[in-house]
């Protein structure tokens, strides 16, 4: 096989297995807190006027399955008081607005026509395929591209998947 049509089935391979992932983790969403925070600091970026973005945000979260939208809205006193509170809603804002690239994302999205809920599962899904794509893809592709016959020497690829979360060592 030619280096370009290794290099051609790699990247669809690559292509194809982030298209996967993306469908896949795309249809599971993982709804929590941080959405409904993050939904009002978007509305905020667009001009919603304060007074409004408490209920605008509650409203956007509709579009929530109602198997996932109760445990957000009433699992805990918390979630209970900041839903039926908006300044105590408002005093969580400033701990969302640090981050001001996802809600602006979210922001661009929704005035695309996309529901906020829906932005804040494209914007997330979206950066984890460039993620994936930008320092990984290369090394991928090497992997494909390599022939049976060559897999008795180790292949450098520079392949490294980092783990979320992962706790830091006391060094």
């Amino acid at each position: 096989m030619t280096l370009h049509r290794r290099f051609v089935v790699g990247l669809i391979t690559v292509v194809a297995a982030m298209t996967f992932f993306a469908i896949y983790y795309a249809q599971r969403p993982a709804y929590n807190w941080d959405m409904i925070a993050y939904i009002a600091v978007a509305l905020m970026d667009i001009g919603v006027p304060a007074a409004t973005v408490h209920q605008k945000t509650y409203d956007a979260l509709m579009d929530v399955p109602e198997k996932a939208r109760k445990p957000l809205l009433e699992s805990g006193e918390y979630r209970i008081n900041v839903a039926k509170d908006p300044l105590k809603f408002r005093a969580q804002l400033p701990f969302y607005s640090v981050k001001p690239l996802y809600p602006a994302l979210m922001s661009i999205l929704y005035r695309a026509g996309i529901g906020l809920v829906t932005a804040s599962i494209i914007v997330p899904v979206a950066a984890a395929m460039f993620h994936f794509a930008s320092p990984h893809a290369s090394g991928m592709m090497a992997v494909a591209a390599v022939s049976p016959h060559d897999r008795a020497q180790p292949v450098a690829t520079g392949l490294s998947f980092p783990r979320p979360m992962e706790p830091v060592g006391d060094d």
